[in-house]
């Protein structure tokens, strides 16, 4: 499980540039929770890279939405469920180079 760090800057400017895995030099930040701290990798121990247009509550969203779509015994879909949920655990990014 990732830990929080109080975010004060100690890991350098929150958006910079870093090279996506196709090689695309793209903008990226720091991962933040609600209150702004650091989520740190517990590998790595330095703050998860995003995409600088990033958000937690978007993402939160769309899958609880999705989730509940798939859920729903009405539709009939309450087998989706897992296939939305499941390819989501392996769309992070990697970072190659931070620049």
């Amino acid at each position: 499980m990732a830990r929080i760090e109080v975010a004060n800057g100690q890991y350098g400017n929150d958006g910079f540039k870093v090279f996506a895995n196709n090689g695309d030099l793209v903008d990226a930040k720091y991962l933040v929770d609600g209150n702004g701290n650091y989520i740190i990798d517990n590998i790595t121990q330095k703050p998860y890279i995003v995409p600088a247009d990033y958000s937690i509550a978007s993402t939160t969203d769309k899958y609880t939405q999705e989730l509940q779509d798939a859920s729903d015994p009405a539709s009939g879909n309450t087998g989706l469920a897992y296939s939305i949920l499941a390819p989501s655990s392996g769309r992070g990014w990697r970072l190659t180079t931070n620049i």
